[in-house]
Formats: structure tokens, sequence, C-alpha cells
């Protein structure tokens, strides 16, 4: 919704992968969503239904059974592209130049397109990612779900050579938003916003069971909000990322080590974020 929102982003297509729900699902919220505000001119290429080794990871007891908060939308008329994830992002980045990719799933689409179009890394502007921990993961004691869920696909990725901005799961602790935070913000004003609120009532209602109050880890629209308007990144570290593939105890881990073009937020702005989460509600 950020993205769609954004006066000065025009968004060229959609990938799809299977994450936090599904492949089936994801396709199906993604047209529901491009309907319902529609925006029908968005092209939404399928993306992978598994990750490159890893069994696929699902994170429905966070998202809701439908990765929407068993939010039903209505049914789209939209169809999905017949070419396939990697194939469309080659073709939007190289037909739209200077393009950036905000990838807020699994990395499997992307290391897939590079590894097939070993061009495509130097003809991405910027690729925004959310994922990773520096400190403490979500899935494992070390390791984030995005990256644990395809490692193989997220060292390739991070050692592509693409200006890569990293919003980690500490960044998303730091900035926890509660019931009555989200209440302040009056997004219930709009039909996007109160669709918005609608959606996170699952993952309130489980960070209330884990943690004892009902609150909010914005992973994704921290990292939109970093790609919408990267001034609100106060404080980051210039460095190497790998990914642990080995053991079982720190797979999916990330390592940072000295050099390398990836910057990794450890700061935000966030009333700066919430100026810019709060343009939702100019969505028709």
């Amino acid at each position: 919704m950020m993205i769609l929102a954004a006066q000065d982003i025009r968004l060229r297509a959609i990938t799809t992968v299977s994450g936090n729900v599904a492949l089936p699902l994801v396709n199906n919220n993604v047209l529901r969503l491009l309907s319902y505000f529609n925006k029908k001119d968005i092209p939404v290429f399928p993306g992978a239904f598994r990750p490159l080794l890893e069994p696929p990871r699902d994170a429905s007891g966070v998202h809701g059974s439908n990765g929407l908060g068993d939010i039903a939308l209505p049914e789209s008329s939209l169809s999905l592209e017949e070419t396939a994830a990697p194939q469309g992002l080659y073709r939007t980045v190289t037909d739209h130049k200077p393009c950036s990719v905000l990838a807020l799933g699994p990395l499997t689409n992307l290391a897939c397109a590079f590894v097939l179009y070993p061009r495509l890394p130097e003809a991405l502007e910027h690729l925004y990612i959310m994922g990773g921990a520096l400190d403490k993961g979500n899935i494992t004691r070390y390791a984030e779900f995005n990256i644990a869920a395809d490692p193989e696909a997220a060292e390739i990725v991070f050692q592509s050579g693409v200006p890569i901005t990293l919003l980690p799961w500490d960044v998303c602790l730091a900035n926890i938003f509660t019931d009555r935070h989200l209440k302040e913000l009056h997004l219930h004003a709009s039909r996007a916003g109160d669709l918005f609120l609608k959606i996170n009532q699952a993952p309130l209602g489980y960070f209330e069971k884990i943690m004892g109050s009902r609150s909010l880890a914005m992973a994704d629209e921290l990292a939109a909000g970093c790609c919408i308007d990267p001034v609100m990144i106060t404080r980051s570290l210039k460095t190497n990322l790998h990914v642990e593939l080995a053991g079982t105890l720190m797979r999916g881990a990330t390592v940072t080590s000295a050099g390398g073009n990836i910057t990794v937020v450890t700061e935000i702005d966030r009333s700066r974020f919430i100026d810019t989460l709060a343009n939702i509600n100019t969505l028709p």
C-alpha cells in the first residue's frame, strides 16, 4: 500500500514468491489488492513456489491462514503474467532504467534472475531488502525469516555487487507499534488505512500471545519506507554480508565483514516513517 501511495515512485511490476504463505495464496492476495485499489495496469509475474534447497517455511500463524490476516477481499478479474518472475524482473529492469527493486520476502526470484541473467545486477540501480538480523533473529536465535527461508538465494544476492540497503529485524524490534500507537495514526479514517488495520489484527494478536501486549513490528512497512524516503535512515553501517549456509544452529544467520557495498540500517527517524505510512490514506 505504501508503494502504491508514494507520489515519487512508479511501480512497474510485482513478482510473487512463496513466503508467509504458499505461492497460490500470495498470487491471489496481490491480484485482489491491486483490484481493490483499482491499480489494474501493474503486471504481476508469478515466482518461485519453494526455496532453492530448503523446504518451504510458513508464517500463517502470524499473518493469518491466507496471509492477509484472514481478510477476504473481493475476487479479482486480473490475471498473472505468463512470464515467470526471473524473466519478468530482467525485462522490467532493462526496459525501465534506472530501476530499483524492493524485496519483502525470500530472495529466491532475485537469485534465479541473477544466475540466469549475469548482467542484471549491473543494470539495477538499487536493491532494498527487508531481511536479516545483526543480533537476534525471529525464526531462530540467529536468523530472520526471509533470509532463513532461502539462505542460498540470499547469499547469491548479497554477493551480486548490487548496491543494497538492508532493513534488518533489529530495527523492527526497536520500532514496535502498540495498539495505542496505531490508533493515534488515525488510519481508520480512510479505506486503505482501515484495511491496513484489519489485516494487522492477526499479527497484533500473535505478538500479544508471545510478548504479553498487542504490538506490531512493521517489518515490510519500514523497508518500504526506506525505499520511498531514504532520508529517514538516520544511522547505518557499510559492510559486506554473508549468510551462514552450513550447520544447524546458525544456518540462515547474516554475518557482517569488512568492506562491501551493503548498507545495513541500524536506526530510522520514526516520525518521518509515520508520515510516510500515513500517506496510504491518500489511496482511493
